[in-house]
């Protein structure tokens, strides 16, 4: 082998991220067009890590509730540009640090902790923003261009 990373890609997370969609948001949607689907599939569904196995039943049901072909779900190259997030950890410690201002008690310490993951949190999303944008216009100048040529 040569050292390159064989399988497919799913595109959900993007797909819900540029809709502003979570996967319990999709879930109802899929279920409103009478399709059942186990929200735990549409969860392993959007994973950033590779699929070896897609329920063509799901895919359907996924591509009819966001309009889109399976082509735009499914990708056999690992995607370049990945949404960025914040580390489990940060994320707790964020969590905990929010509570805590909620109530006015932060040290002065535990502040200057919480404003440098609150500016962390408004790069990853200006970053994710971006890529979002980027990724839309590509798709969107792709559509245009097909429908152009038939």
């Amino acid at each position: 082998m040569s050292g390159k990373r064989y399988g497919a890609w799913s595109t959900l997370r993007t797909l819900l991220a540029e809709r502003n969609l979570t996967v319990l948001d999709l879930h109802e949607k899929v279920r409103s067009q009478a399709f059942e689907v186990n929200k735990k599939s549409l969860y392993r569904l959007a994973t950033s890590r590779p699929i070896h196995k897609v329920d063509m039943d799901i895919a359907r049901a996924v591509c009819e509730a966001l309009g889109i072909e399976l082509g735009d779900l499914i990708q056999w190259q690992e995607p370049r540009l990945v949404l960025r997030r914040l580390d489990r950890k940060s994320e707790k410690e964020l969590d905990r640090l929010m509570d805590k201002n909620s109530q006015a008690k932060l040290t002065e310490k535990e502040r200057s902790r919480f404003e440098e993951l609150l500016r962390q949190v408004q790069e990853i999303t200006l970053y994710n923003s971006k890529i979002l944008v980027d990724q839309k216009r590509s798709r969107q100048s792709k559509q245009s261009n097909v429908l152009m040529a038939r």
